[in-house]
């Protein structure tokens, strides 16, 4: 009977996990597709911006935001791509877990750092009462980066008991 039931498992599991590898395909060309089509957009405003006259400095800034976002999202379809799909395997060792969240937590990070610098630069023009909200943002960047690097350093020292 458990011979019964480990096929059974096994058949199950490979079936779910050609399922799964085929969600986060669709996931991965979807965010790909948006992050073009983004990038496109922003550069068809620019583009406008710089057929009038006098020309829209927000428009600049605003496709700077659209380009770093669309950046993010293709990165995090990479890495999807590349932690879920093409990696057969789960993370085995620690070092793999750690390097694998660091990369996707750099990314994030930036992006919201950039984000609150583009923020900085429009707001500083046009609305300055404002600017309390992208330097929260950029605090809040620092403070991933911080954990990030706390996160590091946690991780190597427990990665290095384990080998003794």
């Amino acid at each position: 009977m458990t011979k019964i039931l480990d096929k059974f498992h096994t058949k199950y599991f490979q079936i779910f996990s050609v399922f799964s590898n085929c969600l986060y395909i669709l996931a991965a060309i979807g965010m790909g597709l948006i992050a073009i089509g983004l990038i496109i957009s922003s550069l068809a405003k620019v583009y406008l911006s710089f057929s009038s006259f006098p020309m829209d400095q927000s428009v600049l800034l605003d496709a700077v935001s659209l380009i770093v976002i669309s950046i993010a999202i293709f990165d995090v379809a990479k890495y999807i791509m590349e932690e879920e799909v093409l990696r057969d395997r789960e993370l085995r060792e620690p070092k793999e877990a750690r390097e694998s969240i660091t990369k996707f937590m750099v990314i994030v990070a930036l992006v919201v750092a950039l984000e609150g610098i583009v923020f900085i630069f429009d707001l500083g023009k046009t609305n300055p009462e404002y600017l309390l909200y992208p330097v929260l943002l950029l605090g809040t960047s620092v403070l991933m980066i911080v954990g990030l690097g706390l996160y590091q350093r946690l991780s190597l020292s427990t990665e290095r008991d384990l080998k003794e």
